[in-house]
């Protein structure tokens, strides 16, 4: 049985627990999102120097009633004593259930056990996660802190409290630790204050300590924790009546995977290094919940695939853009990388993870883009957790989305730490002391948006009245994307004529376009209104489809699935194959035509149109 420790305030004073929560600051994220960011950001942190990977687990469980048991009698003793929590309450709830986050391939949570011991390692993690408030890690390229991550893990518990079991080595022999912990209000107890902070274990003359060795593992087995291999190293944290967020518990999970999809993914893409990505799981009752693949959550394969053409080398698409983010004065310095790439808007998944966009009430989804098209760019640093999806502007075409990826150079790496809040979601230089570093982040912040609003934030206007060459209606068509200069085999488009008064010509007018799914492929549609030219009865189109690779070039050898499907006129049909075709429009009369093109929606479809007098000209 552990012990009741609670915490006495110190003569000298100290923090209390309402302070403590504080902390964490107000996250716009989702509790359930900021544990997984901060949770899998300190797992990664603790592997051991030469580590290949980390395994970070979730596992949501409805409490048995052999631990709902274990709970009262065992752990947490006097609970009904513990002042601003519902720690008492919850242990009694018939649908008690618990979340334990698990990592393997960590250190665990290494060090003295207690605060005030100097490490002869230099390793204080235990007294850092477990007793210390707000410490702060000083390791290159990290992520979380400590004092501030753990924090998490007892505002999501509706009653403030957490089990805490780790698996390490001190004074080089391996230790098994379990120690409960609580955080409630400020309470008088014979005539002294006590701060609101709680743990259970062994009082080491009012100082709380582990209970470990054999005793330690015959609990934690008694709780149900996760196992240790032999020889292996880790933490579990058991967090007592998580709150939901109003989702069920199938819900929750779904969300659970959801959330480390969308904020671990550059953990989880195959690394150049050799460190191995990390490796997550989630279960609910014991079964395994999977996780989807990024191809199935449009649009993230973007994000992951502009990631993977900025930092890791990859052959790049021809739409993919990279530039440098500098600093030219005192002297030239490159801040980071920016890359960015368009793609044809994709269908979003159906995902039940709590969410009804009908129900403002409801709440958020896990994905950033669940009901909007993608405009954004992933800011990313040395950690490789995604800070933030900082909006840009909305391409133009409706028809386009595009991602970019802002990856800091890791020699700033620092700079940019200091301008994150607890919670690692956002770069904000105002919270940055030195006039330097503050210019350096205000200067990244613009350029980036610089560099987005140069590529979609302004829309070419559309082609005069009688300019009806192929560039002029390119330029406007379908979902056409500025990409790099004309490469590889792309045919340049022929250059806009100057109207002469008694040259006779067929107009065209863009009235709009689109992309669908349609019997699984992707569908880009364009719609053109065609006025003959005076004094002719027909009109002759010529209609070429391809992959843009500027505003003028076009190749459709790179979409092997690209082909015509359907070009109609006023509701009538034409036949088309292949990616060239040449239809007569009969009439003098202004006539719709629609154009369709099948493809793999992975690369922005250029339509190619030349209007000609037709046969039966009457002039």
């Amino acid at each position: 049985m552990l012990e009741w420790i609670p915490e006495r305030l110190p003569a000298s004073g100290g923090l209390s627990a309402e302070g403590f929560y504080k902390l964490l600051g107000r996250p716009s994220l989702d509790p359930l999102t900021v544990l997984v960011r901060e949770t899998a950001q300190n797992s990664w942190d603790a592997r051991p120097q030469g580590a290949r990977t980390v395994r970070f687990d979730l596992d949501l469980r409805k409490a048995t009633d052999g631990l709902k048991q274990v709970l009262r009698t065992e752990v947490f003793k006097s609970a009904a004593e513990v002042h601003g929590t519902r720690l008492n309450r919850v242990l009694e709830d018939r649908e008690l259930h618990v979340l334990i986050v698990s990592d393997r391939g960590t250190r665990g949570l290494d060090g003295p056990a207690t605060a005030d011991e100097v490490s002869t390692d230099g390793k204080q993690n235990w007294a850092n996660f477990v007793l210390n408030a707000g410490k702060s890690k000083t390791e290159g390229n990290t992520g979380g802190t400590y004092g501030f991550g753990k924090t998490i893990a007892y505002v999501v518990s509706q009653a403030n409290s957490v089990i805490i079991h780790s698996r390490t080595t001190h004074r080089g022999e391996t230790i098994t630790r379990v120690i409960a912990a609580a955080i409630g209000n400020r309470f008088v107890r014979g005539g002294k204050n006590f701060t609101g902070r709680h743990w259970w274990g062994v009082n080491g003359d009012g100082a709380p300590l582990p209970v470990e060795g054999a005793a330690a593992e015959a609990l934690a087995a008694r709780l149900g924790m996760p196992e240790f291999k032999d020889g292996e190293l880790g933490t579990n944290v058991m967090i007592i009546a998580p709150d939901l967020g109003q989702r069920t518990p199938g819900q929750a999970t779904t969300f659970l995977t959801e959330s480390i999809l969308w904020h671990l993914w550059p953990k989880l893409v195959p690394r150049e290094d050799e460190v191995a990505p990390l490796q997550c799981s989630v279960r609910h009752d014991g079964v395994q919940v999977p996780i989807p693949a990024f191809t199935s959550r449009p649009p993230l394969a973007r994000f992951v695939e502009a990631y993977q053409d900025l930092v890791m080398g990859e052959e790049a698409s021809l739409t993919f853009q990279k530039r440098p983010i500098e600093r030219i004065t005192p002297k030239k310095m490159t801040l980071g990388h920016l890359g960015t790439v368009p793609f044809a808007r994709e269908q979003r998944a159906v995902v039940d993870d709590g969410h009804d966009p009908d129900d403002d009430e409801s709440p958020p989804p896990a994905s950033p883009f669940t009901n909007s098209a993608a405009h954004h760019v992933a800011l990313l640093r040395g950690p490789e957790l995604v800070i933030e999806y900082l909006a840009g502007p909305i391409a133009p075409d409706p028809a386009i989305e595009w991602a970019g990826v802002f990856r800091a150079a890791d020699e700033f790496d620092g700079i940019f730490a200091r301008a994150e809040p607890p919670t690692h979601d956002a770069w904000n230089p105002d919270t940055v002391d030195d006039r330097m570093e503050k210019n350096i982040l205000r200067k990244v912040l613009r350029d980036i948006q610089r560099a987005v609003t140069d590529r979609w934030g302004t829309i070419a206007p559309p082609p005069t009245k009688g300019a009806v060459s192929t560039a002029g209606v390119a330029d406007a068509l379908g979902h056409l994307v500025l990409g790099k200069a004309g490469q590889g085999k792309g045919r340049k488009a022929r250059p806009v004529p100057t109207p002469s008064p008694s040259a006779a010509r067929p107009t065209l007018a863009l009235v709009g376009s689109t992309v669908e799914i349609v019997d699984g492929l992707h569908v880009s549609r364009a719609i053109i209104d065609v006025a003959p030219a005076a004094g002719s009865a027909a009109t002759a189109l010529k209609i070429s489809v391809g992959i843009a690779l500027d505003g003028a070039s076009l190749d459709a050898s790179l979409d092997k699935t690209l082909h015509l499907r359907k070009v109609s006129a006023n509701g009538i049909d034409f036949d088309v194959h292949g990616i060239d075709s040449e239809i007569t429009l009969e009439g003098t009369h202004k006539q719709r035509v629609v154009l369709e093109a099948a493809n793999s929606g992975r690369m922005s479809v250029m339509w190619d149109v030349d209007a000609t007098p037709g046969p039966g000209a009457l002039n």
